[in-house]
């Protein structure tokens, strides 16, 4: 063990997070983390999160959320993810929409189903009409810029801080829409350190 190393802080970092966190293994143990620990899930992982399922009485007490990724391209989807707790329910997608039917498709979902708090990806500006026209409505959203600095100083930013805890969100029993593209989008990206802190693969390098 390294003098230079709190040996309390230490403990409460594995305990926080676990022994087989990365991190932990990388900067807390001295270890290498194996290369299955490469990337943040497994297809195992996501497969017995689509197998899940919870009655309404298990989550119905959680807040009712709307993530909004808007899409970037012609050829992209918009998708709106509604989640309450440790359900997700599946997504509605858009195709070749424009801002102001995106944003009253936002405000009809979150009129149906009362939802509480939307978040919407705010990375490079491309969301800003859809933001723009949901404000208008009365609606405010909670943007997010995923290459801003996470919260916690262990992530490189926002984005990686945000998969991280989406990861540990399924290891805990989360729900996910049987969706077989969803697989394959969660279990390709891989992470690495960088200044010590976890870094996930840029999605053009993905």
């Amino acid at each position: 063990r390294s003098p230079r190393i709190n040996k309390e802080w230490a403990a409460q970092q594995i305990l926080t997070y676990g022994k087989d966190n990365p991190w932990v293994m990388a900067y807390i143990l001295g270890q290498f983390p194996p290369s299955a620990l490469n990337k943040l899930l497994g297809p195992e992982e996501v497969e017995a999160a689509m197998a899940r399922h919870y009655h309404e009485s298990d989550y119905m007490h959680s807040q009712k959320r709307l993530g909004i990724d808007v899409a970037r391209f012609g050829d992209d989807k918009t998708i709106i993810f509604p989640r309450q707790g440790l359900v997700s329910f599946r997504p509605v997608e858009m195709r070749n929409a424009r801002s102001p039917e995106i944003a009253a498709r936002v405000a009809e979902a979150k009129r149906k189903w009362s939802s509480e708090m939307e978040f919407i990806d705010d990375t490079g500006g491309w969301a800003a009409g859809v933001i723009d026209n949901l404000l208008q409505a009365g609606i405010t959203t909670q943007n997010i810029n995923f290459s801003g600095k996470a919260i916690d100083p262990r992530y490189f930013n926002i984005r990686a801080e945000m998969w991280w805890n989406m990861t540990n969100w399924v290891k805990r029993g989360g729900a996910l829409p049987r969706i077989p593209e969803l697989t394959k989008q969660l279990t390709t990206p891989t992470y690495y350190f960088q200044d010590g802190k976890l870094r996930l693969e840029e999605k053009e390098q993905i």
